[in-house]
C-alpha cells in the first residue's frame, strides 16, 4: 500500500503540472519579442530604416519651395497645386518606416498625384475648416464651381492639419487617448498607416493641411496581432505620451474574444515595477472589433524616456480554434516596449533637444509659427506661410517627429532586443518539478521494494 501511495503521489504532481506546463509552451506564440520580426532587430537597424525617411530626392523636409511641382493658390482664382514626385516618395517612405517597425508588409505602391485629394486640401485651407466633408454653403468666394465639386467631397479616409509632408505621417499616429481629459478618441488615422491590409496610400498636401486615401488593400499577415508602441525597440520621438492611447490590432484568423467584458489589459512600468489594468468597466479599454485601444502610460514631460521599458500583458483572449471540434485555449499575448533616442548625440554628454510639445489649448489666438528649413523642425512644425487661427483638432496634433539627420548616432553598439524571460524561467521551473516528482517518486518506490 506506501508503495502504491508514493507513486500515486508522483503521478499527481506531474499530472497537475505537465498539463499546465504544456499549455504554456502553447502560448508562447503570443509573445511578441520571441517572433523572428522582433527579436533580433536592433537599435542600428532601426535608425537605418529611419535613415532611409531622408534620402527622397529634392524633398527637404521643412522647406516648402521643395513640395511642389506647381505651387498651390490659395485665394480665388484658386489651384490646388501638385506635388512633386519625390514628395509622394518621402510620405510613403515615411509611412513604410512605421509599417516595417510594426512588422506589416510595406507599401507596394508609392503615391501620386490625386486631384481630388488636392483640391480637399486646397479648400480646408481656405475656409479655416478641416471638417471631412464640406457642404455647398462654405464655397469660397471666387473658386469655380468644377474645383469646389471635386475639393467639397474628395474620396479620402484621413485628414490632418499643422504638419510638413512628412510631419503629417507621423501625426496620423499620435492620437486615441487624452490623459487630461481622460477620453478616448479615434485611431482610424493610425490604423490607415499601419493596417496590415492596406497596400496603396494616397496623399494630397497644401500647406499646412494633408489628405490621405487608403486606395487599396492587397497586403496580408501572418502575425497573430500588431502593436503600437512596437514589441522590442521603439523610438521615443514618435508619440506624445499626453494624448497617444496604445493600441493592439488582432489578427481574427488567429486571436479573439468571446466577452469583451472579460478583456484585460496590464501595462507594468519595469523599471519601477509599477502597474496599473486596463478594462471596458473603468473606460480605460476600449474593444472595438479587431481592435484593442487602451489607455497609454503617463510619464514626466511629453514623450516617453530613453532606456525604459513596459511589459504590456493581455488576459481574456482565446486562440482560434483550427477545427469546429477543437475547444477554443485561452490565449497568454505578452509583449515588452523598449523605448531608445534614435536622435542622440554623438558624445558622452548628451542633451535632448527634442522641441517642446507645440501649444494644444483650444483658444483661437495662436498661429503656428513658420517652420524654416533647420533640422530641429524636422517632421513637426507646421509649414504654414499664411495666417491661419485655425488649431488643430484632438486628433490631429503635430507629433515631436525630431528627425534630425545631422545628429544620428551611427556608432550604436548592434544589440539584440532584450526578451521578456518570464515564459523561460515558468518553463524550466515546471520542468525541473515534474523532474524531481518522477525521480524521487521512482526512487522510493524501488527502495521500499528493496527492503
Amino acid at each position: 500500500m506506501k508503495k502504491t501511495n508514493i507513486l500515486k503521489k508522483a503521478i499527481l504532481v506531474s499530472a497537475i503540472t505537465v498539463p499546465f506546463l504544456a499549455n504554456t509552451v502553447n502560448a508562447e506564440s503570443y509573445i511578441a519579442n520571441d517572433w523572428e520580426v522582433y527579436k533580433t532587430r536592433t537599435k542600428e537597424q532601426i535608425i537605418a530604416e529611419y535613415n532611409k525617411t531622408k534620402n527622397t530626392g529634392s524633398y527637404e523636409n521643412g522647406k516648402t519651395s521643395t513640395y511642389y511641382k506647381v505651387a498651390p493658390v490659395t485665394t480665388a482664382p484658386y489651384n490646388e497645386g501638385e506635388l512633386t514626385a519625390d514628395t509622394h516618395k518621402a510620405m510613403t517612405t515615411m509611412a513604410n518606416y512605421y509599417r516595417w517597425l510594426v512588422g506589416v508588409e510595406p507599401l507596394t505602391g508609392v503615391s501620386t498625384h490625386r486631384k481630388d485629394l488636392q483640391a480637399g486640401a486646397l479648400a480646408r485651407i481656405s475656409l479655416d475648416n478641416f471638417a471631412h466633408f464640406l457642404d455647398d454653403s462654405q464655397r469660397p468666394s471666387g473658386m469655380s464651381d468644377e474645383l469646389w465639386q471635386i475639393a467639397k467631397t474628395p474620396k479620402h479616409n484621413i485628414i490632418a492639419w499643422g504638419y510638413t509632408p512628412t510631419g503629417s505621417i507621423t501625426g496620423w499616429l499620435d492620437e486615441g487617448y487624452n490623459l487630461t481629459e481622460k477620453t478616448f478618441d479615434t485611431t482610424g488615422h493610425r490604423r490607415a498607416i499601419l493596417d496590415p491590409e492596406n497596400s496603396l496610400l494616397q496623399f494630397g498636401y497644401v500647406a499646412p493641411t494633408a489628405m490621405g486615401d487608403i486606395a487599396e488593400s492587397k497586403n496580408t499577415s501572418d502575425l497573430a496581432y500588431t502593436a503600437f508602441p512596437v514589441p522590442g525597440y521603439m523610438p521615443t520621438n514618435i508619440l506624445y505620451d499626453e494624448t497617444s492611447a496604445w493600441n493592439i490590432v488582432l489578427n481574427t484568423a488567429k486571436l479573439n474574444y468571446e466577452d469583451a467584458s472579460k478583456i484585460v489589459v496590464k501595462v507594468t512600468d519595469l523599471k519601477t515595477n509599477k502597474a496599473y489594468e486596463c478594462k471596458k468597466s473603468d473606460n480605460t479599454l476600449q474593444v472595438s472589433g479587431d481592435e484593442l485601444i487602451f489607455v497609454q502610460p503617463s510619464v514626466e514631460g511629453t514623450q516617453y524616456i530613453d532606456n525604459t521599458s513596459y511589459k504590456v500583458e493581455v488576459f481574456g483572449l482565446q486562440e482560434v480554434s483550427k477545427t469546429r471540434e477543437a475547444t477554443a485555449k485561452d490565449a497568454l499575448v505578452q509583449y515588452t516596449v523598449n523605448f531608445f533616442d534614435v536622435n542622440k548625440k554623438e558624445t558622452s554628454n548628451i542633451a535632448n533637444d527634442e522641441n517642446p510639445k507645440p501649444n494644444q489649448d483650444n483658444s483661437n489666438e495662436t498661429t503656428p509659427d513658420k517652420t524654416e528649413n533647420t533640422d530641429n523642425n524636422q517632421d513637426k512644425e507646421p509649414t504654414n506661410n499664411q495666417t491661419s487661427t485655425e488649431k488643430p483638432s484632438s486628433t490631429e496634433k503635430p507629433a515631436t517627429n525630431n528627425q534630425t539627420s545631422s545628429t544620428v548616432n551611427n556608432n550604436v553598439e548592434t544589440e539584440e532586443n532584450p526578451q521578456t524571460g518570464d515564459h523561460l524561467v515558468l518553463y524550466l521551473v515546471l520542468l525541473f518539478i515534474t523532474s524531481l516528482s518522477l525521480i524521487f517518486g521512482f526512487k522510493s518506490l524501488k527502495k521500499n521494494s528493496a527492503k
